[in-house]
């Protein structure tokens, strides 16, 4: 019986379950079919495409544009860009049921025709170009060879011998001729010589018709330029009288017009254009006339005013206009001076010019000229004539200046001493480069490129620190000086801009000849450091000059002892300028306290100049005390810099006001310079022979109130009568940090010395704190500085 219902229970499980499964067939059936369908439309000129959705039983979409975009619309548009791209459409239905369809769709969107034209895009439209009396085709170039040798597409004309024949070219965008690049270059093939001539047409604005035509010499492929800033003139319009007329465009164009032989119907038969495009044309030079001589200063060679080559004197040497070799440093102007000198010329060639305003050099006597030389150590000679001359104007001395590096701008100085004639008697330069004076060709030639030649102010006379005495520099001529004590005023002599006390004794036993004197009051038991300049002329060589302070106790200079002047010395003088210095104790006496000169019967001149007379010690009196002939200098004994120069500058010794850090010190050397002031206002000292050599290094530690200052250093040679003594160039720094002590370390073998021979010559050391040449000093600022040393490398 058990298996009896088993049984039955399985028959039973088996009818329904052929009875579910049977149906499934039949629900399928049942079910809406997805048919996913589209077609589009492409507008060829944008690349726009507008699909048509023709799905069935759909009511949603998934569109997969090919280029990794999609939608979701029923219609979509899309815009494509140049290329292939497959379509996907996937539609469905809320029953689950989807469908999907592909086509592969294809954009060629004709590119603009618009210079430059090359003929080698396949996707520019090259049937909106017009002919005239022509045919014109794209083709392979069938000639390759000259100008155009590499195989490419060219544009084919050909001319069935008419005038006016042509083809233009409408341009997409307009050509614009108001920037820089007006000169059309095109290669053209012909096998006869004849012209072709560029047109642009289709003026914007009513921009003016122009052309420009140029000659091909019929030997096939030529590169030929069409300069519209140079060489175009006004087309033909009827009726108009400027027609041929040169012209300088400036407006747009919508057309390009190519004639071949243009009105001359002989020329016929097949051409080739190829590489239509524009360039720009650097000029060889700035001149577009005939170069002249320069009439005055500054001279930048950016136009036609120059050094005439025709007035070069010397075998070989030439000169020419040209660009700018290198753009760099301190010359990024366009155009300069070149002056070949060959090997084998005459070492005394040279280039000269007469400016007819002339030279002032009253005030202005400083050249400044900017030199690019590919030779280093080269001597250039520098020469001041008047032109014309009938003898009785004498020439100044040359003077030679080296220019030590190759392949560089340097940037060199020089001015003419001892004038024989008055300062505006002298309007020519001479420029002899590579000249030594060897009196031999030139072994080895160079080539140099000058520019920027100018006449400046030299830097102003420092202002002189005469301490307790007025007038030390006696130019302010005899005021405060008298002879003997309440003698006449004290005689003084002017040389050139320098004024000074000079007396010749012209006759043995006159005592006192040499009586100079300023009153003052000195104090007693006060240390009094007395220096001045003193020289004589060569008879006298040798001579001795007494000089002290003290009391005169008598009118009669005479009278003056030991007692009443504790300080005397006796300065043996020569013919060269020589700086002497004493320390005298005082003794009391306002009214007739002062500083002394006088001397034997010797016979001869005697100068005296700068006299300046200091307290020792204390706060230094506002400023340095002495003098400073030797390193290390700290300060401390109040001896510095005494001279200064530039306006609106101030110096003192006085006590460390930032003391800390690195520089815990009591006295410093304080420059301060207020806005306005001469950017290249600094101060100097000359130093003992040796001081300075190009291998060792100057160090000192400086504090400034403002950061980002220049520092300069500047080592000069003294004496270097007519500038003949080349100096390194300047050494500069920036001191970033404001606030703070820093120690500074200016390597002196980063810049050679001239004259390697003999390093002693460089004696003075200039220090510009805040340089800013040129210019002025922006805002207020304020240097202390100590512990200078040189030590070597």
């Amino acid at each position: 019986m058990k298996q009896l219902i088993k049984k039955t229970n399985i028959i039973w499980f088996l009818a329904i379950s052929v009875a579910f499964f049977g149906c499934e067939d039949d629900d399928d059936a049942n079910l809406p079919q997805v048919i996913a369908s589209f077609t589009q439309t492409i507008n060829e000129d944008t690349g726009i495409v507008s699909f048509i959705n023709l799905s069935e039983n759909a009511d949603s979409y998934e569109w997969d544009f090919g280029d990794g975009t999609t939608s979701t619309e029923i219609n979509p548009t899309k815009v494509y860009q140049t290329g292939s791209y497959t379509v996907i459409l996937t539609a469905k239905n809320v029953a689950g049921a989807e469908g999907t369809f592909e086509d592969e769709i294809f954009i060629n969107i004709p590119l603009p025709l618009n210079i430059p034209i090359r003929f080698d895009d396949s996707g520019v439209n090259y049937g909106s170009v017009e002919v005239f009396d022509t045919q014109f085709q794209v083709i392979a170039n069938p000639e390759l060879s000259g100008a155009n040798d590499t195989a490419s597409n060219v544009g084919e004309i050909v001319s069935n011998g008419v005038e006016f024949k042509g083809v233009t070219f409408p341009l997409d965008t307009p050509i614009n001729f108001s920037g820089a690049n007006n000169t059309i270059q095109l290669k053209l093939f012909s096998s006869q010589p004849g012209n072709m001539l560029v047109k642009f047409s289709g003026g914007v604005s009513g921009a003016r018709d122009v052309e420009v035509n140029t000659a091909h010499g019929g030997t096939g492929w030529e590169l030929l330029d069409f300069n519209f800033s140079t060489d175009a003139v006004r087309s033909f319009i009827n009726g108009d009288p400027q027609n041929g007329q040169p012209f300088v465009p400036t407006g747009q164009y919508k057309n390009l017009d190519l004639f071949v032989g243009f009105a001359d119907a002989s020329v016929s038969g097949t051409f080739y254009v190829d590489d239509i495009t524009f360039i720009e044309v650097i000029p060889t030079d700035g001149c577009n006339d005939v170069p002249i001589a320069a009439t005055s200063l500054p001279l930048d060679f950016e136009g036609c005013a120059t050094f005439p080559s025709e007035d070069n004197f010397g075998s070989m040497i030439t000169s020419e206009l040209t660009i700018n070799p290198s753009k760099t440093g301190i010359n990024t102007s366009d155009f300069v001076l070149k002056v070949d000198k060959p090997t084998g010329s005459d070492f005394f060639a040279g280039i000269q010019n007469t400016f007819a305003d002339g030279f002032d050099l009253t005030t202005t006597d400083i050249f400044k000229l900017k030199v690019y030389s590919t030779k280093a150590n080269v001597v250039f000679r520098f020469e001041l004539l008047a032109n014309p001359n009938d003898g009785s104007i004498g020439n100044p001395s040359p003077v030679f200046v080296t220019i030590q590096n190759a392949n560089e701008w340097t940037e060199v100085e020089f001015s003419f001493t001892n004038l024989p004639a008055a300062p505006t008697a002298y309007n020519q330069l001479v420029i002899k480069p590579d000249n030594d004076e060897s009196d031999s060709p030139i072994t080895n030639g160079g080539t140099y490129y000058l520019d920027d030649l100018t006449l400046n102010a030299g830097d102003p006379d420092p202002v002189f620190d005469d301490g307790l005495l007025m007038n030390g520099d006696f130019e302010g001529g005899s005021d405060s000086w008298v002879s003997g004590v309440g003698g006449p005023p004290a005689p003084v002599v002017t040389e050139g801009n320098n004024t000074f006390y000079q007396v010749n004794v012209g006759a043995v036993g006159t005592p006192f000849s040499v009586n100079l004197s300023q009153q003052l009051n000195i104090e007693d038991g006060q240390t009094y450091i007395l220096s001045f300049d003193a020289w004589t002329d060569a008879s006298a060589n040798g001579r001795t000059l007494i000089a002290g302070v003290g009391r005169s106790g008598n009118p009669d200079f005479a009278n003056a002892n030991t007692n009443e002047t504790p300080g005397l010395d006796n300065p043996v003088l020569s013919t060269t300028p020589t700086r002497f210095e004493y320390t005298f104790m005082g003794v009391p006496g306002a009214a007739d306290g002062r500083v002394l000169f006088d001397m034997g019967d010797q016979l001869g001149i005697v100068n005296i100049d700068n006299v300046a007379l200091f307290l020792s010690g204390g706060s230094c009196s506002g400023g340095p005390t002495m003098d400073v002939v030797s390193f290390p200098v700290d300060f401390e004994d109040c001896e510095g810099f005494n001279i200064s120069f530039g306006s609106n500058q101030s110096k003192e010794i006085l006590d460390n006001p930032v003391s800390g850090g690195i520089n815990t010190s009591d006295k410093v050397y304080q420059f301060t310079k207020l806005t306005g002031a001469d950017g290249f206002g600094g101060f100097q000292n000359i130093f003992e022979t040796g001081s300075f050599t190009n291998n060792a290094t100057i160090t000192f530690k400086i504090y400034s109130t403002l950061p980002s200052q220049e520092i300069r250093l500047e080592i000069v040679a003294i004496p270097n009568e007519g500038g003949a003594i080349g100096n390194p160039a300047p050494y500069a720094q920036n001191l970033t940090t404001a606030n703070d002590w820093v120690e500074m370390s200016f390597d002196l073998s980063t810049n050679a010395f001239p004259n390697t021979s003999d390093e002693s010559v460089y004696t003075m050391l200039v220090v510009k704190p805040g340089n800013v040449d040129p210019g002025t000093t922006p805002a207020d600022v304020t240097f202390y500085i100590d512990d200078f040393n040189i030590t070597p490398n």
